[in-house]
Order: C-alpha cells, then sequence, then structure tokens
C-alpha cells in the first residue's frame, strides 16, 4: 500500500465520528460523501426522503445528460462502471432553428478525441447506484426521513438540530445540496437573485421510428427549445421548452394529442415517434446564491444555482461544485486544517463562481435569443449556422459543453484522491 494511502487510513480509523454533514441524498450531495469519504474523511448524509428501491429495473422516462469531464468523476470514484449497461455514449449533436442550417458536433471536435461528447444516464439507475456505493462505505452515516430543523455556529464546529432528535450533531462544516429550495440555504440566511421564465420544462420519453444514431439534437422553437436526447433501444428523452399554462394543458393531454401536438410544432425534425411513458413538467428559473457559503456551510448544486436547461449543464454545474469542494476540503484535511475554515469555503466560491456565472448567463441569453421576434431569431439562426462551418469555434464550444478544462480539479481528471 502507497505510504500516503497508509497515512489516510490510519487518520479514517482514528476519526470515525462524521466530520461534515451534507444535507441531500440526490446525485450531487451522494457524490460528494462518496468523493469525502474516498479521502478518507467521514460524514454524515441527511435526506427527507427514503432510500430508493434496490432492485427496481423500470425505466421512469426521466435522465441525466453529462459531460465527459463529469463522468470521470464517477470513474474516479468506481460509480460508472455500474452504470455502463444501461448508459449511451452521445457521438454527435445538433442544434438547428428555422432560417439557418444547423450547428453539428462530433466527437473529433473534441481534444480528446474517440471519446464520447457526452452521456445518457437514467436518473433512477444513478440514484440507485449512488445509494449503493454509500451504503458501502463505512465512513458514510445516511439517515433517511430526516429534516435539518436549526443550525448553531459552536466555535470550531456547527451545531444541527435534526427533526425527532434531542441532541444536536456537531461537526466541522455543514453542506447543503438540497435542492432549489433549500433548507440549508436558507437557514443561513444566503440570498440569490434570477429570475422566472415564466416556462416549464415537459419531460417525456419516446420510441422512435428512425435510428437517432446516438445524435442528440436540439431544435430552437419560438415558444422555446426542444431536446431530443438519445437513450437505449432507440429510445429518446424529449425535453419541451413552453409556457407554463401550455405545458399544463400538454401535460394532461392524451398520448394521442399530444403526440399530434408536438408532431405538428416539429415536422419531420425526427420523424415518427410514439410516447411510452409519464410526462413530468417543472417550473424554469434562473437563480445564482449571492454567495456559495456563509459560516461553517457550504452550498452545492441546485441549492446554490438553476439554469434553463437548453444545453442541459444543470448536474453537470453540480457535479463540478462537488469536484472543486472535495478538492478544497481535501487539501486542507492532509495538512491538518479546520475543514469549515472561511478560507477554504471561500476559495470553492470563488472558483466556482464564475463558471456558474457564465453558464447561467449563456443559457439565458441564448434563450432570449431564440424566442425574440421573427427579425432577430433569424439572424441568430443564420449566425448559429456561421459559426458551425468554422471548425476552432465549434470545436471551442464542443469543449465549453463537454466540461474540458485545461486545470481541471483531481477528480474531473478521473483521478481518485485515495491514490495519493
Amino acid at each position: 500500500m502507497p505510504q500516503m494511502d497508509y497515512q489516510m487510513s490510519q487518520r479514517a480509523n482514528s476519526r470515525p465520528k462524521p466530520e461534515i454533514c451534507i444535507v441531500g441524498a440526490g446525485p450531487v450531495g451522494l457524490t460528494l460523501a462518496l468523493a469525502l469519504a474516498d479521502a478518507g474523511i467521514p460524514c454524515l448524509v441527511v435526506d427527507r426522503g427514503t432510500a430508493p428501491m434496490s432492485q427496481s429495473t423500470d425505466f421512469d422516462g426521466r435522465a441525466y445528460s453529462i459531460s465527459p469531464s463529469c463522468w470521470k468523476i464517477w470513474q474516479a470514484l468506481n460509480v460508472s462502471d455500474a452504470l455502463e449497461a444501461r448508459t449511451l455514449r452521445v457521438t454527435h449533436i445538433s442544434a438547428e432553428s428555422a432560417g439557418g442550417h444547423p450547428i453539428i458536433f462530433s466527437e473529433g471536435d473534441l481534444e480528446d478525441e474517440g471519446g464520447p461528447l457526452g452521456y445518457m444516464v437514467e436518473a433512477d439507475l444513478l440514484s440507485r447506484t449512488l445509494y449503493r456505493r454509500v451504503t458501502e462505505q463505512p465512513l458514510i452515516t445516511i439517515k433517511q426521513k430526516c429534516t435539518l430543523s436549526g443550525i448553531s455556529v459552536a466555535g470550531t464546529g456547527i451545531d444541527l438540530k435534526f427533526s425527532g432528535e434531542k441532541t444536536p450533531t456537531h461537526v466541522s462544516l455543514l453542506v447543503g445540496c438540497d435542492g432549489r429550495e433549500s433548507t440549508v440555504r436558507k437557514q443561513a440566511g444566503i440570498h440569490w437573485f434570477g429570475h422566472d421564465y415564466n416556462a416549464k420544462g415537459l419531460v417525456a420519453t419516446a420510441a422512435l421510428e428512425r435510428p437517432h444514431e446516438n445524435a442528440a439534437r436540439q431544435s430552437f422553437l419560438k415558444s422555446g427549445p426542444l431536446a431530443i436526447l438519445p437513450l437505449m433501444n432507440n429510445m429518446a428523452n424529449l425535453v419541451w421548452t413552453e409556457h407554463s399554462d401550455v405545458a399544463d394543458v400538454l401535460s394532461t393531454m392524451s398520448d394521442t394529442d399530444f403526440e399530434a401536438e408536438l408532431a405538428e410544432r416539429i415536422g419531420d425534425f425526427i420523424g415518427g415517434f410514439k410516447l411510452t411513458g409519464p410526462r413530468y413538467t417543472y417550473p424554469l428559473t434562473m437563480r445564482v446564491a449571492e454567495n456559495f457559503h456563509a459560516d461553517r456551510i457550504a452550498i452545492a448544486g441546485d441549492s446554490a444555482h438553476t439554469i434553463h436547461p437548453l444545453a442541459g449543464q444543470g448536474l453537470n454545474l453540480g457535479l463540478k461544485d462537488v469536484a472543486v469542494m472535495a478538492e478544497k476540503i481535501v487539501e486542507a484535511d492532509r495538512v491538518g486544517l479546520d475543514l469549515g475554515a472561511t478560507d477554504i469555503l471561500r476559495a470553492y466560491d470563488d472558483a466556482r463562481r464564475p463558471d456558474v456565472l457564465t453558464t447561467a448567463f449563456a443559457m439565458d441569453g441564448f434563450d432570449k435569443l431564440f424566442s425574440a421576434a421573427s427579425p432577430i431569431r433569424t439572424l441568430a439562426a443564420i449566425g448559429m449556422g456561421i459559426v458551425g462551418d468554422i471548425k476552432p469555434a465549434r470545436q471551442f464550444l464542443a469543449r465549453q459543453t463537454s466540461g474540458e478544462q485545461g486545470d481541471a480539479p483531481r477528480l474531473m481528471r478521473g483521478k481518485a484522491f485515495s491514490l495519493g
């Protein structure tokens, strides 16, 4: 065993009590817990929900688009192998709008040629896989059906009160990964800014008549973007943005009427299709927290930011939060620093804010541009086609979407902390 591995093991054995509490057992919270435990740091994960059904094999129609750099995080944490069999690799991405020819990205547009542009991962499979890995990790304690009811900074730590428990839990750091209505963010007094789109994302799954050939497609309709994301067995995940009142009507239509309405909007864009599962709607917002940290508190994922889904970057931003936060905490831990110190949390905040703001405002700008009046939309479509014909510009956009970075955190390079 390498010397650093041995030191980490000894340290973990000498500190069995959780030093970090993560509220929220979604993909972001569970991935963070695995990353910290991989470095020998004990964690407590608290969630108001229940454990996912471990034996379920049904696909409920929801899926995530994961960038190559974020997929490497799960490779480093030994999660990706359990996802591979039901994960589809995206080899092409096309985006188009009326009035211009499409911009098409392929694997050759990435520096790491030969790899996919992204991965389509079934949401229920991801939840079960991450939860199983967490329960197998002795340095992680998980509590379900548990709600955070109070926080109190106490010297070199923070005391947490949970529903149904009389004795507070004392940790060095509290991390909120509990979604857009984050209890942690609210109790920490962290404000956020942004706006609502008065629109909803309508998610459905369809069987396609024509082979999708592992290509993701996006059409900029006047009402909002429509993404067709490839899945296993020639299925596709449809993410359709519509005005809220229209989306509510569409969500209650019969399958036959919904299929007819969608076909009328997109013509022969995807060919024949048939719905195969339930439809879901969720409100679209653009929100960014004024700070990603407070005294002994950090927030990540949807707790810190929500963006327009047109490029599928929501979860990817949260996973990048994980990679950066874990690296800052592990670096501090290895030199014996306080894991909840303000300097560490500020470094995480400073490292993530530029990427989050750039992505949030870019998605907001694209949405406004392609939903503008006809002349502007036409010019935008023509401009998009011109950019698609310029290889360096296309490669730059492909790298941004895939998450490729020159100075990426360790996890986003596929390297585990436990390897020293």
